[in-house]
This record gives structure tokens, C-alpha cells and sequence, in this order.
């Protein structure tokens, strides 16, 4: 997923340091790079983040399963800040309750999510087609 973040354009990632990744060697790798060219922020309290970002002029969107909006209906915002969850347990309910906005990817098969990292690439192109990322 920072490859791809890194490839869509963003500004920057932000990770909590208690229920993400370390950035080992091993995640650098496998980034290809992406991590000596894209911003990263290791954070303790995301509420609090969340609302810094929010205060800068940022739409916090949160990216979950069960979400009634699709992310191909979601308004043109000029900054975005995307929120996504882990593998096994997607956007924490709080942190959805601190989301301007709750989308979904439409599914049209049988399984209902996608992991994390098909479901973020999925997100940022559809941003980077709307004009909205940096580069």
C-alpha cells in the first residue's frame, strides 16, 4: 500500500504506532523504495491527528465494507485525508464516528470486502482520476 500511495500521488501516510506495521527493512522492500520519497508519520492518539487534519482544511473519509455511500458518489473535496483500517478488522467504530464521511467500493460478487491494500489502491486511483492528489 505505500507503493501505491506513493505512486498515486499523496501527500503523506500516517500510522498509529500501537495497530500498524513497524517500517522494517522487510516493508521497505517490499515498497520498492516508496518509503525514502513518500512522508510518513507514526502517531500515538488518532482522534487527536484526526482532528488536526480536519483543522488544516482536510475531509477525513473513512474506507469501509458496509458503508451506504460509494466511493464513486463521493462529493469533489479539494483535500482528502483517506482513512483505512487493518486486515482483520477494518476502520475501528470511533474512528468511523470521527470520519466526515463513511464510503464503500460497490462488490457485485459474493465476498464483501477486499483486503487492505486492493481496497486502498482501488480508493486513490479513483482519486487520482478525479484530479484529487498532489502530483
Amino acid at each position: 500500500l505505500l507503493r501505491t500511495a506513493e505512486g498515486a500521488g499523496v501527500g503523506g501516510v500516517i500510522l498509529t504506532s500501537a495497530r500498524s506495521a513497524s517500517l522494517s527493512p522487510l516493508v521497505e522492500k517490499v515498497a520498492t523504495g516508496a518509503t525514502a520519497y513518500l512522508p510518513i508519520c507514526r502517531i500515538e492518539n488518532l482522534a487527536r491527528t484526526l482532528s488536526t487534519v480536519r483543522e488544516r482544511g482536510y475531509w477525513t473519509v473513512g474506507l469501509v465494507p458496509d458503508a451506504t455511500m460509494s466511493l464513486y458518489d463521493l462529493p469533489s473535496f479539494r483535500k482528502i485525508a483517506l482513512v483505512m483500517g487493518g486486515e482483520e478488522k477494518g476502520v475501528r467504530q470511533l474512528t468511523q464516528q470521527m470520519c466526515d464521511c463513511l464510503v464503500s467500493i460497490p462488490m457485485r460478487g459474493k465476498i464483501a470486502s477486499l483486503n487492505v491494500s486492493v481496497a486502498g489502491a482501488i480508493a486513490l486511483y479513483e482519486l487520482v482520476r478525479r484530479g484529487q492528489t498532489r502530483k
